[in-house]
């Protein structure tokens, strides 16, 4: 910062450790504000010493704050990452933790990206399936498939699990340069441009500041001869892929709702347009839905589940259970407290349904309060207190 005159001249840091800055600020405003993320941990603060102090300081008396606040979420009082994984998937979380202390990177605390890493886990390998003779359990992120077949005969579950989070914080390096800040703390494009740079290389996540469908099918025909050369054949859907499984919920001090992906963000889209209200006669969404309709239609619609699993029209709450069970959900006893529910819990009594969005709270259709199309009174179909509906449900439908 130089001062000449009248005039202030302010001279930032470049533009990566600017973000890293923003970074620390961010996860500091997280420990400070009585934030506290839902899958919080003991680990201590990681990356907090003199260097980031000081560019934490610089960033802070050089920055314009209006302009960044949507990078920094701030006002928020809770975050929760949820992957909608299987269960073999989510047998590894231990271990992805484990391995995310070890590998050097990140921009935010190593053991925020677990959720993401098991969502990437998840779409690489289908759901916990192997290939090619490779068992899922020896090659879990299948790198010899996707990244590099030269290791198809040494590749071990913890060597593919490294392989991978190196490549994503490569990528989220790469990405650091430009204009969308790309955090694990929110679902969107920016952050679906790195995950597209675990696929296809951290060069994509250099040059492109958002995922669209568009660049990553352009920088795939590019490198067309370069990946078939590798023995690779990379997905360009792949960030499409894993949005659809990794959620963000963001709940501010206002108790408003926002961030995630797939069913339960489209869930509570959804339900903030008030064209749509409760209704059994009209509940095909033409333009209403009752309970259960409400939830078949955020599953096929927000998640992509085909009418080969859920069926060719709506299911009722006394047919929904084989349809979720062959969409790969499992039914669960209610468990003992709200606090044990995961988002995207799908709550189940015999007349009633409701999916749980986190923080105490879930999405529903309720009933009509007008007699009329649409939800005049906005709480037809709406987020509301999960209370009622917990003490109401005997069992849950869980990924």
């Amino acid at each position: 910062m130089k001062k000449t005159g009248k005039e202030l001249v302010m001279f930032p840091p470049k533009k990566t450790k600017m973000k890293k800055a923003i970074a620390v600020l961010l996860s500091c405003t997280f420990l400070m504000g009585s934030i506290v993320p839902t899958y919080a941990d003991d680990d201590a603060f990681e990356g907090w010493n003199s260097d980031t102090k000081e560019d934490a300081w610089t960033v802070y008396t050089t920055t314009e704050w209006a302009t960044v606040q949507d990078q920094l979420l701030l006002g928020q009082a809770s975050t929760s990452m949820k992957a909608d994984v299987s269960r073999s998937v989510r047998n590894l979380e231990s271990k992805v933790k484990d391995i995310l202390k070890e590998v050097d990177g990140g921009m935010f605390a190593a053991s925020k990206y677990t959720e993401l890493t098991l969502a990437m886990i998840e779409v690489l390998s289908q759901g916990g399936q192997g290939y090619q003779g490779i068992p899922f359990e020896r090659d879990p992120a299948h790198v010899a498939q996707y990244f590099d077949p030269s290791v198809k005969n040494s590749i071990t579950q913890e060597k593919s699990i490294e392989k991978l989070v190196a490549r994503y914080f490569a990528a989220e390096d790469a990405h650091s340069g430009q204009s969308d800040f790309a955090s694990i703390y929110k679902s969107d494009d920016a952050l679906m441009a790195v995950v597209q740079g675990v696929m296809f290389g951290s060069d994509y996540s250099k040059n492109n500041s958002k995922y669209t469908k568009e660049n990553s099918q352009a920088f795939y025909n590019a490198k067309k001869a370069s990946f078939d050369a590798k023995g690779v054949a990379p997905d360009s859907l792949f960030a499409l892929a894993v949005k659809q499984r990794y959620s963000t919920v963001n709940i501010g001090g206002s108790g408003s709702i926002t961030g995630g992906s797939g069913y339960v963000q489209w869930m509570i889209n959804f339900a903030a347009d008030e064209t749509h209200g409760y209704s059994m006669a009209n509940r095909c969404m033409n333009p209403d839905v009752d309970c259960s309709s409400f939830v078949y239609y955020g599953l096929r619609y927000g998640a992509g589940y085909g009418t080969n699993l859920l069926g060719a029209s709506p299911f009722s709450t006394y047919t929904m259970d084989s349809a979720l069970k062959k969409s790969g959900f499992a039914r669960l006893p209610r468990p003992a407290s709200i606090n044990d529910l995961h988002v995207g819990d799908i709550l189940w009594c015999t007349d009633h349904t409701e999916v749980y969005v986190g923080n105490g709270k879930d999405v529903g259709a309720h009933s009509n309060k007008d007699g009329r199309p649409g939800d005049s009174s906005g709480r037809e179909v709406s987020v509301s207190s999960c209370n009622y509906m917990f003490k109401r449900c005997t069992a849950i439908y869980r990924k």
